[in-house]
Protein backbone atom coordinates (compact mmCIF):
# COMPACT_ATOMS: atom_id res chain seq x y z
CA UNK A 1 0.00 0.00 0.00
CA UNK A 2 1.26 3.47 -0.82
CA UNK A 3 0.52 6.24 1.68
CA UNK A 4 0.06 9.45 -0.33
CA UNK A 5 1.03 12.82 1.12
CA UNK A 6 2.13 14.97 -1.82
CA UNK A 7 1.10 18.35 -3.16
CA UNK A 8 2.46 18.05 -6.68
CA UNK A 9 3.19 15.27 -9.12
CA UNK A 10 6.58 16.20 -10.54
CA UNK A 11 8.22 12.90 -11.40
CA UNK A 12 7.54 9.27 -12.13
CA UNK A 13 10.01 6.89 -10.48
CA UNK A 14 10.37 3.18 -11.03
CA UNK A 15 12.94 0.73 -12.31
CA UNK A 16 13.17 -0.78 -15.75
CA UNK A 17 14.63 -3.88 -14.09
CA UNK A 18 12.76 -6.47 -12.07
CA UNK A 19 14.65 -6.00 -8.77
CA UNK A 20 12.67 -3.10 -7.25
CA UNK A 21 9.39 -2.99 -9.08
CA UNK A 22 6.57 -0.71 -8.05
CA UNK A 23 3.85 -2.48 -6.03
CA UNK A 24 1.48 -2.70 -8.95
CA UNK A 25 4.19 -2.52 -11.57
CA UNK A 26 3.07 0.46 -13.58
CA UNK A 27 4.91 3.74 -13.06
CA UNK A 28 8.06 3.58 -15.16
CA UNK A 29 11.17 5.58 -16.06
CA UNK A 30 12.67 8.45 -14.07
CA UNK A 31 12.02 11.82 -15.64
CA UNK A 32 10.70 15.24 -14.72
CA UNK A 33 7.51 16.40 -16.31
CA UNK A 34 5.46 19.59 -16.09
CA UNK A 35 2.89 19.53 -13.31
CA UNK A 36 -0.44 18.53 -14.85
CA UNK A 37 -3.35 20.89 -14.55
CA UNK A 38 -5.77 19.79 -11.86
CA UNK A 39 -9.30 21.09 -11.44
CA UNK A 40 -9.82 23.86 -8.90
CA UNK A 41 -12.73 22.42 -6.99
CA UNK A 42 -14.91 24.62 -4.87
CA UNK A 43 -15.30 24.32 -1.12
CA UNK A 44 -18.35 22.08 -1.35
CA UNK A 45 -16.93 19.92 -4.12
CA UNK A 46 -19.12 17.18 -5.47
CA UNK A 47 -16.08 15.16 -6.57
CA UNK A 48 -15.97 12.02 -4.45
CA UNK A 49 -12.88 10.81 -2.63
CA UNK A 50 -10.97 8.15 -4.62
CA UNK A 51 -11.71 4.75 -3.14
CA UNK A 52 -9.94 1.42 -2.93
CA UNK A 53 -10.61 -0.86 -5.95
CA UNK A 54 -12.77 -3.09 -3.76
CA UNK A 55 -15.13 -0.19 -3.01
CA UNK A 56 -14.68 2.17 -5.97
CA UNK A 57 -17.49 2.92 -8.37
CA UNK A 58 -17.47 0.99 -11.65
CA UNK A 59 -18.00 3.17 -14.69
CA UNK A 60 -20.78 2.34 -17.14
CA UNK A 61 -19.37 4.50 -19.96
CA UNK A 62 -18.01 2.03 -22.51
CA UNK A 63 -16.64 4.81 -24.71
CA UNK A 64 -13.62 5.25 -22.40
CA UNK A 65 -12.27 1.89 -23.57
CA UNK A 66 -10.72 3.68 -26.53
CA UNK A 67 -9.45 6.73 -24.60
CA UNK A 68 -6.40 7.62 -22.56
CA UNK A 69 -7.67 9.53 -19.49
CA UNK A 70 -5.73 11.41 -16.81
CA UNK A 71 -6.06 10.35 -13.14
CA UNK A 72 -9.51 8.81 -13.38
CA UNK A 73 -10.90 7.71 -10.00
CA UNK A 74 -13.61 5.38 -11.32
CA UNK A 75 -12.95 1.76 -12.21
CA UNK A 76 -13.07 0.66 -15.82
CA UNK A 77 -16.39 -0.68 -17.19
CA UNK A 78 -17.02 -4.41 -17.37
CA UNK A 79 -16.43 -4.47 -21.12
CA UNK A 80 -12.76 -3.42 -20.59
CA UNK A 81 -12.26 -3.91 -16.84
CA UNK A 82 -8.49 -3.45 -16.52
CA UNK A 83 -6.72 -0.09 -16.19
CA UNK A 84 -3.38 -0.03 -18.03
CA UNK A 85 -0.91 2.82 -17.71
CA UNK A 86 0.16 4.47 -20.94
CA UNK A 87 3.83 4.02 -21.72
CA UNK A 88 4.76 7.62 -22.60
CA UNK A 89 1.89 9.63 -21.12
CA UNK A 90 2.25 10.63 -17.49
CA UNK A 91 -0.61 9.48 -15.22
CA UNK A 92 -2.85 8.57 -18.16
CA UNK A 93 -4.62 5.21 -18.23
CA UNK A 94 -6.59 3.23 -20.75
CA UNK A 95 -9.23 0.61 -20.07
CA UNK A 96 -8.38 -2.66 -21.81
CA UNK A 97 -9.57 -6.24 -21.95
CA UNK A 98 -7.81 -9.14 -20.27
CA UNK A 99 -5.76 -10.16 -23.30
CA UNK A 100 -4.82 -6.54 -24.12
CA UNK A 101 -2.62 -5.81 -21.08
CA UNK A 102 0.72 -4.55 -22.40
CA UNK A 103 -0.71 -3.60 -25.83
CA UNK A 104 -2.09 -0.41 -27.42
CA UNK A 105 0.74 1.79 -26.16
CA UNK A 106 0.50 0.70 -22.52
CA UNK A 107 3.45 -0.38 -20.36
CA UNK A 108 4.95 -3.42 -22.08
CA UNK A 109 6.02 -5.18 -18.85
CA UNK A 110 2.55 -4.91 -17.27
CA UNK A 111 0.93 -7.90 -18.96
CA UNK A 112 -0.78 -9.50 -15.96
CA UNK A 113 -4.51 -8.70 -15.53
CA UNK A 114 -5.26 -8.50 -11.80
CA UNK A 115 -8.96 -8.96 -11.03
CA UNK A 116 -8.55 -7.74 -7.44
CA UNK A 117 -6.82 -4.50 -8.41
CA UNK A 118 -8.80 -4.05 -11.65
CA UNK A 119 -5.53 -3.17 -13.32
CA UNK A 120 -2.71 -4.54 -15.45
CA UNK A 121 0.42 -5.07 -13.38
CA UNK A 122 3.96 -6.37 -13.57
CA UNK A 123 5.15 -9.74 -12.35
CA UNK A 124 5.03 -10.08 -8.54
CA UNK A 125 6.23 -13.21 -6.78
CA UNK A 126 7.01 -13.13 -3.05
CA UNK A 127 10.76 -13.06 -2.27
CA UNK A 128 11.61 -13.05 -5.98
CA UNK A 129 14.69 -11.22 -7.24
CA UNK A 130 14.04 -11.66 -10.96
CA UNK A 131 10.42 -12.04 -11.98
CA UNK A 132 9.32 -12.68 -15.55
CA UNK A 133 5.82 -12.00 -16.85
CA UNK A 134 4.38 -13.80 -19.83
CA UNK A 135 3.41 -12.10 -23.09
CA UNK A 136 0.01 -10.41 -23.46
CA UNK A 137 -2.82 -12.93 -23.39
CA UNK A 138 -0.75 -15.63 -21.64
CA UNK A 139 -2.48 -17.80 -19.02
CA UNK A 140 -1.54 -20.43 -16.48
CA UNK A 141 1.84 -20.81 -14.77
CA UNK A 142 3.71 -19.03 -17.59
CA UNK A 143 1.82 -15.80 -16.89
CA UNK A 144 3.85 -15.02 -13.76
CA UNK A 145 7.04 -16.90 -12.91
CA UNK A 146 10.20 -16.27 -10.87
CA UNK A 147 13.60 -17.13 -12.32
CA UNK A 148 15.84 -16.09 -9.40
CA UNK A 149 14.95 -15.78 -5.69
CA UNK A 150 16.28 -13.55 -2.96
CA UNK A 151 19.08 -14.84 -0.67
CA UNK A 152 17.69 -17.34 1.84
CA UNK A 153 15.07 -18.65 -0.58
CA UNK A 154 15.10 -21.47 -3.10
CA UNK A 155 13.26 -21.64 -6.42
CA UNK A 156 10.56 -24.27 -6.74
CA UNK A 157 9.39 -26.06 -9.87
CA UNK A 158 6.27 -23.91 -9.98
CA UNK A 159 8.29 -20.67 -10.20
CA UNK A 160 7.80 -19.66 -6.56
CA UNK A 161 10.30 -18.99 -3.76
CA UNK A 162 10.54 -21.14 -0.62
CA UNK A 163 12.36 -19.92 2.49
CA UNK A 164 15.28 -21.85 3.98
CA UNK A 165 15.85 -22.30 7.69
CA UNK A 166 12.33 -22.85 9.00
CA UNK A 167 13.94 -25.02 11.68
CA UNK A 168 15.53 -21.88 13.15
CA UNK A 169 12.15 -20.36 13.92
CA UNK A 170 10.84 -23.67 15.28
CA UNK A 171 13.87 -24.01 17.57
CA UNK A 172 13.54 -20.41 18.74
CA UNK A 173 9.86 -20.95 19.57
CA UNK A 174 10.69 -24.12 21.55
CA UNK A 175 13.42 -22.31 23.54
CA UNK A 176 11.05 -19.46 24.41
CA UNK A 177 8.39 -21.92 25.50
CA UNK A 178 10.81 -23.82 27.76
CA UNK A 179 12.08 -20.56 29.29
CA UNK A 180 8.50 -19.47 29.99
CA UNK A 181 7.71 -22.77 31.73
CA UNK A 182 10.86 -22.50 33.88
CA UNK A 183 9.98 -18.91 34.87
CA UNK A 184 6.43 -19.92 35.87
CA UNK A 185 7.70 -22.86 37.94
CA UNK A 186 10.19 -20.62 39.75
CA UNK A 187 7.52 -17.98 40.44
CA UNK A 188 5.03 -20.42 41.92
CA UNK A 189 7.76 -22.07 44.01
CA UNK A 190 8.61 -18.67 45.47
CA UNK A 191 4.95 -18.08 46.32
CA UNK A 192 4.72 -21.43 48.08
CA UNK A 193 7.77 -20.88 50.30
CA UNK A 194 7.12 -20.08 53.99
CA UNK A 195 8.01 -16.71 55.52
CA UNK A 196 11.33 -17.13 57.38
CA UNK A 197 12.23 -13.46 58.00
CA UNK A 198 9.17 -11.83 59.50
CA UNK A 199 11.25 -9.23 61.36
CA UNK A 200 12.90 -8.06 58.13
CA UNK A 201 9.56 -7.97 56.34
CA UNK A 202 7.97 -5.93 59.11
CA UNK A 203 10.89 -3.48 59.12
CA UNK A 204 10.66 -3.07 55.35
CA UNK A 205 6.91 -2.41 55.49
CA UNK A 206 7.41 0.12 58.28
CA UNK A 207 10.13 1.93 56.31
CA UNK A 208 7.86 2.08 53.29
CA UNK A 209 5.04 3.56 55.35
CA UNK A 210 7.37 6.24 56.75
CA UNK A 211 8.42 7.19 53.21
CA UNK A 212 4.81 7.69 52.10
CA UNK A 213 3.31 11.17 51.76
CA UNK A 214 0.60 11.14 54.43
CA UNK A 215 -2.16 13.54 55.33
CA UNK A 216 -1.88 14.88 58.85
CA UNK A 217 -4.99 14.37 60.95
CA UNK A 218 -5.99 17.04 63.48
CA UNK A 219 -8.27 14.69 65.44
CA UNK A 220 -5.97 11.68 65.57
CA UNK A 221 -2.30 10.90 66.05
CA UNK A 222 -2.38 8.52 63.11
CA UNK A 223 -1.74 10.00 59.67
CA UNK A 224 -3.57 8.57 56.67
CA UNK A 225 -2.78 8.55 52.94
CA UNK A 226 -4.33 11.23 50.77
CA UNK A 227 -7.49 10.07 48.96
CA UNK A 228 -7.27 9.33 45.24
CA UNK A 229 -9.64 12.23 44.56
CA UNK A 230 -7.07 14.77 45.83
CA UNK A 231 -6.57 17.66 43.40
CA UNK A 232 -2.79 17.88 43.23
CA UNK A 233 -2.92 21.15 41.30
CA UNK A 234 -4.43 22.94 44.32
CA UNK A 235 -3.58 20.78 47.36
CA UNK A 236 -0.12 21.10 48.90
CA UNK A 237 0.90 17.47 49.30
CA UNK A 238 4.68 17.61 49.00
CA UNK A 239 5.60 21.22 48.41
CA UNK A 240 4.99 23.81 45.75
CA UNK A 241 7.20 21.94 43.27
CA UNK A 242 4.72 19.05 43.19
CA UNK A 243 1.90 21.50 42.50
CA UNK A 244 3.95 23.01 39.67
CA UNK A 245 4.46 19.59 38.12
CA UNK A 246 0.80 18.63 38.07
CA UNK A 247 -0.28 22.10 36.94
CA UNK A 248 2.08 21.76 33.99
CA UNK A 249 0.55 18.39 33.12
CA UNK A 250 -2.95 19.88 33.28
CA UNK A 251 -1.94 22.90 31.17
CA UNK A 252 -0.38 20.65 28.54
CA UNK A 253 -3.48 18.44 28.31
CA UNK A 254 -5.77 21.48 28.18
CA UNK A 255 -3.67 23.08 25.43
CA UNK A 256 -3.63 19.98 23.23
CA UNK A 257 -7.35 19.29 23.78
CA UNK A 258 -8.32 22.85 22.87
CA UNK A 259 -6.34 22.79 19.62
CA UNK A 260 -7.73 19.37 18.70
CA UNK A 261 -11.34 20.36 19.40
CA UNK A 262 -10.88 23.56 17.40
CA UNK A 263 -9.57 21.57 14.41
CA UNK A 264 -12.49 19.14 14.63
CA UNK A 265 -14.96 22.03 14.72
CA UNK A 266 -13.34 23.45 11.60
CA UNK A 267 -13.51 20.04 9.94
CA UNK A 268 -17.16 19.35 10.69
CA UNK A 269 -18.18 22.97 10.11
CA UNK A 270 -16.36 23.42 6.77
CA UNK A 271 -15.43 20.06 5.23
CA UNK A 272 -14.60 16.62 6.63
CA UNK A 273 -12.02 16.26 3.89
CA UNK A 274 -9.66 18.00 6.32
CA UNK A 275 -9.59 14.76 8.33
CA UNK A 276 -8.48 12.54 5.44
CA UNK A 277 -6.18 14.72 3.34
CA UNK A 278 -2.79 13.06 3.05
CA UNK A 279 -3.73 9.62 4.40
CA UNK A 280 -5.54 8.06 1.46
CA UNK A 281 -3.95 4.74 0.46
CA UNK A 282 -3.27 3.80 -3.14
CA UNK A 283 -2.89 0.21 -4.29
CA UNK A 284 -2.61 0.93 -8.02
CA UNK A 285 -0.92 3.64 -10.10
CA UNK A 286 -4.31 4.80 -11.35
CA UNK A 287 -5.54 5.26 -7.80
CA UNK A 288 -2.28 6.96 -6.82
CA UNK A 289 -2.67 9.57 -9.56
CA UNK A 290 -6.36 10.05 -8.73
CA UNK A 291 -5.64 10.50 -5.03
CA UNK A 292 -2.89 13.07 -5.61
CA UNK A 293 -5.00 14.98 -8.14
CA UNK A 294 -8.00 15.04 -5.80
CA UNK A 295 -5.83 15.85 -2.77
CA UNK A 296 -4.17 18.85 -4.40
CA UNK A 297 -7.50 20.32 -5.44
CA UNK A 298 -8.97 19.94 -1.96
CA UNK A 299 -5.80 21.22 -0.33
CA UNK A 300 -5.89 24.45 -2.31
CA UNK A 301 -9.61 24.92 -1.68
CA UNK A 302 -9.23 24.40 2.09
CA UNK A 303 -5.93 26.22 2.59
CA UNK A 304 -7.64 29.16 4.32
CA UNK A 305 -8.91 26.78 7.02
CA UNK A 306 -5.37 25.70 7.89
CA UNK A 307 -4.20 29.33 8.01
CA UNK A 308 -7.11 30.26 10.30
CA UNK A 309 -6.41 27.33 12.63
CA UNK A 310 -2.69 28.13 12.79
CA UNK A 311 -3.45 31.76 13.60
CA UNK A 312 -5.73 30.69 16.43
CA UNK A 313 -3.11 28.20 17.66
CA UNK A 314 -0.39 30.88 17.86
CA UNK A 315 -2.60 33.43 19.62
CA UNK A 316 -4.05 30.87 22.03
CA UNK A 317 -0.60 29.45 22.85
CA UNK A 318 0.87 32.91 23.53
CA UNK A 319 -2.04 34.02 25.73
CA UNK A 320 -2.04 30.70 27.56
CA UNK A 321 1.71 30.88 28.25
CA UNK A 322 1.37 34.39 29.70
CA UNK A 323 -1.55 33.36 31.91
CA UNK A 324 0.34 30.23 33.01
CA UNK A 325 3.38 32.31 34.05
CA UNK A 326 1.31 34.85 36.00
CA UNK A 327 -0.60 32.15 37.89
CA UNK A 328 2.58 30.35 38.91
CA UNK A 329 4.21 33.56 40.05
CA UNK A 330 1.20 34.29 42.25
CA UNK A 331 1.23 30.69 43.53
CA UNK A 332 4.86 30.95 44.68
CA UNK A 333 4.31 34.33 46.32
CA UNK A 334 1.18 33.19 48.15
CA UNK A 335 2.73 29.90 49.23
CA UNK A 336 5.80 31.65 50.66
CA UNK A 337 3.73 34.22 52.57
CA UNK A 338 1.31 31.68 54.06
CA UNK A 339 3.78 28.94 55.04
CA UNK A 340 6.96 28.74 57.07
CA UNK A 341 9.73 27.48 54.84
CA UNK A 342 13.51 27.27 55.00
CA UNK A 343 13.67 30.68 53.30
CA UNK A 344 12.30 32.21 56.52
CA UNK A 345 15.42 31.09 58.40
CA UNK A 346 17.95 32.30 55.86
CA UNK A 347 19.77 35.65 55.66
CA UNK A 348 21.64 36.98 52.64
CA UNK A 349 24.70 39.11 53.44
CA UNK A 350 26.10 41.45 50.80
CA UNK A 351 29.17 43.73 50.74
CA UNK A 352 31.59 41.34 52.45
CA UNK A 353 35.27 42.38 52.28
CA UNK A 354 37.69 40.56 49.98
CA UNK A 355 39.24 37.52 51.71
CA UNK A 356 41.95 35.08 50.77
CA UNK A 357 41.13 31.54 49.78
CA UNK A 358 43.40 30.20 52.51
CA UNK A 359 41.18 31.73 55.21
CA UNK A 360 38.25 29.88 56.79
CA UNK A 361 35.70 32.29 55.34
CA UNK A 362 32.57 30.39 56.43
CA UNK A 363 33.76 30.06 60.04
CA UNK A 364 34.78 33.73 60.24
CA UNK A 365 31.40 34.92 58.90
CA UNK A 366 29.45 32.61 61.22
CA UNK A 367 31.39 33.80 64.23
CA UNK A 368 30.88 37.47 63.39
CA UNK A 369 27.12 37.05 62.76
CA UNK A 370 26.68 35.29 66.13
CA UNK A 371 28.47 38.18 67.86
CA UNK A 372 26.24 40.81 66.25
CA UNK A 373 22.84 39.05 66.39
CA UNK A 374 23.24 36.81 69.43
CA UNK A 375 21.66 33.94 67.41
CA UNK A 376 23.25 30.57 66.71
CA UNK A 377 24.26 30.08 63.07
CA UNK A 378 23.72 26.60 61.65
CA UNK A 379 25.83 27.09 58.54
CA UNK A 380 27.31 29.56 56.06
CA UNK A 381 27.72 29.22 52.33
CA UNK A 382 29.85 31.66 50.35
Amino acid sequence: RIMVNMTDLLAVTTNHGNEDNFQSGQLHDVFLMPRPKVPRWTLNSSVSVPQDPNHAHVSTDTSICEKSIFARAELCPKVCPYAAEMHNNFCHFRCVKKQECGLHGTVHEATIPDQKLHACRRCEVAACKTCVAGPPGETGKKLERCTACMPGYSLTDTGECWMHGMWVFATLGAVILVALVIALVWYFRMLARPVVNQAGLSYGMESRNRAMVLKRSASSDLDAPFPLSTNLTRTNVAGVGTMFFFRFQFALIFWVTTLLVTWLLFAYGVSTDLLILGDRSATTPQLLCAVVSWGRGRQMALLWVKVAWLSFAYLFSFAGAMLYAVQHCRLVTGFDSENTTIADFTAVLEGLPRMKGSQLVEAMVAERVEEVTGQAVEGVSV
